[in-house]
């Protein structure tokens, strides 16, 4: 679409498709703002990092060095290698973390890794969250399968589900 634009001066960049100048009487453009960009299609996506990419949906931002986000809506990938397959308001914030899809999501430690689910957070470094709702894998190394509020508060510490189980660690 004549909508989507690359910044003056970039290079190396690629806008598949999507994009439109009237979708409902409305402008939605894909934008690619540092080199080795990528925006495969959808609309309002941002590649703004070197070697950022967006696959597509809509309202996604690709911050980082080789951050990415497949697809989905309203999905911020913002550190160093940090990735978002899909779903809603989903955020990788922390370097080399990730997103595999649902709502609400954030994995903000270094390394950090989660499935899905709702409102959950792998806020620690290396942490991993498997899904399921308003969990938190909180401590370095920590872990949480799923279930329902859970918090693996300490390092090293594990919760496989349940319900409001907390884990301090070593």
């Amino acid at each position: 679409s004549s909508a989507n634009f690359v910044s003056n001066g970039v290079e190396a960049t690629t806008i598949g498709g999507g994009g439109t100048t009237n979708y409902y009487g409305q402008v939605y453009s894909n934008s690619v703002t540092a080199d080795f960009g990528t925006v495969g299609g959808g609309y309002q996506n941002a590649s703004v990092g070197l070697f950022a990419t967006v696959g597509g949906g809509a309202q996604n931002t690709s911050s980082n060095y080789g951050a990415t986000i497949g697809g989905g809506a309203l999905n911020s990938s913002l550190s160093y290698y940090s990735t978002i397959s899909g779903g809603q308001q989903n955020t990788a914030s922390g370097d080399y973390s990730s997103v595999g899809g649902g709502f609400q999501n954030t994995a903000s430690g270094t390394g950090a890794a989660l499935g899905g689910g709702y409102h959950n957070g792998a806020l620690g470094n290396r942490s991993t969250l498997g899904g399921g709702e308003g969990n938190g894998s909180v401590g370095d190394l920590s872990f949480v399968g799923g279930g329902m509020i859970n918090n693996s508060i300490g390092a090293n510490s594990t919760i496989g589900g349940g319900l409001q189980n907390v884990a301090f660690g070593a």
